[in-house]
């Protein structure tokens, strides 16, 4: 598995079809107003990604991101996961991120990472939990 760092113009040539393999929704790719994406790929094919947005030099805002459908519930998507976390400590003392209330397999996953819940929001009608998690920096 490699991991890859896509700038947000790099990004804006595969987010569409990523957004729709891991959402089931379209999601133009005007929309995204990101400073970076990270995706892990297994050979030729992608395992999961997650957009990214500074909120300073050592703070990231972890935005839509997932595990590919064929790879959704397999013990890739979980290393995959865990990879972008490793990357993103490197870089950052911290991370948020927002997970829908009733995906539990991501909200177990992320409090196994470390995240904690620091909030809520309801967006469209969706409850979203507040993730952080704090590095050591």
């Amino acid at each position: 598995m490699n991991l890859i760092v896509y700038s947000s113009e790099e990004w804006a040539l595969v987010s569409e079809d990523m957004h729709f393999d891991v959402f089931c929704e379209h999601r133009p790719r005007e929309l995204n107003r990101i400073d970076f994406a990270v995706a892990v790929w297994n050979e030729a094919k992608p395992i999961g990604y997650v957009t990214c947005t500074e909120y300073d030099s050592k703070s990231v805002y972890m935005g839509y991101g997932g595990a590919l459908k064929e790879q959704q519930g397999k013990h890739s998507s979980i290393r995959a996961y865990k990879m972008i976390l490793e990357d993103l400590a490197h870089n950052y003392a911290r991370a948020n991120t927002l997970i829908e209330n009733t995906n539990t397999a991501m909200l177990k996953l992320a409090m196994s990472c470390g995240f904690i819940i620091t909030g809520m929001r309801v967006f469209n009608g969706s409850i979203l939990l507040e993730h952080s998690i704090e590095w050591s920096k």
